[in-house]
């Protein structure tokens, strides 16, 4: 094994040890649509590293292709940013390998600075090399950015708890056919199916990914359409939605 692979493994290694359940379970949502990881293999992944394993396996992670990796450290694990400062900082030392004058600069000739992201430019001092370089940054402002998306989300989580709650001790036996009313994927619901026992929990699950999913456009409104569906036909649960009897 060369030592920028093993730069790279032991990175896997200790990010698998700052991801939790609720962050890997995330992390499963977005990638098994973007990268078409299968259901079958959906239910192997237990832990980060397989995960990274099936990441690989299609071309979305490698010693120098970890841009994916970090857009599921951005947007899935809740606004903690230890995971992304190992990441970053791995990328930094790679770089640095990879770049003759080190510094962590590289050549600005040939290199593709980060999408939305202005490259500064910087020059080394004039004792050295007059080369221009780039700065890749800006992982601050992505993390702002999320957490501010993130406020959004709690705040509109919070304005729902109550028929969330509701909807949850309510619904039982006809929980699948309201997912799909409201939009969930289907392989969304089976993934929230094998990975909990308890029924509520299925249920309070899948609300909160549509939740994720919907951000600012989930509201009471389309739960009660939900509810009124012609697969489900919970007109009970609708009127109390409506009349606020919770």
């Amino acid at each position: 094994m060369d030592e920028s692979r093993a730069r790279f493994n032991d990175t896997l290694l200790d990010l698998s040890r700052l991801i939790d359940d609720e962050d890997l379970l995330r992390m499963k949502f977005k990638s098994s649509g973007e990268v078409n990881i299968g259901k079958k293999q959906g239910e192997k992944i237990t832990n980060p590293l397989h995960l990274f394993t099936a990441l690989e396996e299609r071309g979305h992670l490698g010693p120098h292709n970890t841009d994916y990796l970090k857009t599921l450290l951005i947007n899935c694990c809740s606004g903690k940013t230890d995971g992304l400062r190992v990441l970053e900082s791995y990328e930094q030392r790679r770089d640095t390998f990879a770049n003759p004058y080190g510094n962590g600069y590289l050549p600005a000739q040939g290199y593709t600075a980060v999408p939305e992201l202005a490259p500064q430019p910087q020059t080394v001092p004039a004792s050295g090399p007059q080369v221009v370089y780039v700065i890749q940054g800006g992982v601050d402002q992505q993390i702002n950015n999320f957490q501010q998306n993130l406020n959004r989300i709690t705040s509109k989580r919070k304005d729902l708890d109550p028929e969330i709650t509701f909807l949850t001790k309510s619904l039982g036996r006809d929980w699948k056919f309201y997912m799909r009313a409201l939009g969930v994927h289907d392989d969304d619901i089976e993934q929230v199916s094998c990975d909990h026992t308890s029924l509520r929990e299925k249920i309070h699950q899948c609300l909160s990914l549509w939740l994720e999913q919907q951000q600012q456009s989930a509201s009471k409104y389309k739960l009660i359409e939900a509810c009124r569906h012609s697969s489900v036909q919970r007109n009970d649960l609708a009127t109390k939605l409506e009349s606020n009897q919770l």
